[in-house]
């Protein structure tokens, strides 16, 4: 598949976490799918799993999107950002990839999620909130890490 530089300098990016992490790149993994709309201009990738949180990558020439989990756009940065913080950007796929998981709903419109490195600590935080919401009867699910 032929990709646009921008889309290929992000996908070299998280190709570095891969195989740092000694798994197969990005478009050879079997573990991610091609949505049906790629391109060479887009670039979506889903992560499906029973027992692993699940994700979708979209790359674009403006930048990466990463859902996790209901939270759409949890992570979004621009190619400017990608640019000058190429330590960071690989940053959070390693944090993605080999994080435990933990995420908290409260109702429809309120989602957190926590990564913990390997010795239990929470290395980072993302929220999504959607509307109106309360903090009660919250629930939690667990999931280990992908790599």
């Amino acid at each position: 598949m032929k990709l646009i530089r921008e889309i290929h300098e992000q996908v070299n990016l998280i190709n570095e976490v891969l195989i740092y992490l000694e798994q197969s790149v990005l478009l050879e993994n079997q573990d991610f799918i091609l949505d049906e709309m790629t391109s060479e201009r887009y670039l979506k990738l889903k992560y499906t799993s029973q027992i692993h949180i699940n994700c979708t990558i979209t790359l674009t020439p403006y930048g990466t999107q990463v859902d996790v989990d209901r939270a759409i756009e949890i992570y979004y940065v621009g190619m400017e950002y990608i640019n000058n913080n190429k330590i960071e950007y690989k940053a959070f796929f390693q944090t993605l990839l080999t994080s435990k998981i933990k995420v908290e709903y409260c109702g429809s419109n309120y989602t957190k999620i926590y990564f913990y490195n390997d010795i239990g600590n929470c290395i980072r935080t993302l929220k999504y909130v959607t509307g109106f919401y309360l903090r009660i009867g919250c629930k939690t699910k667990e999931y280990h890490p992908i790599y």
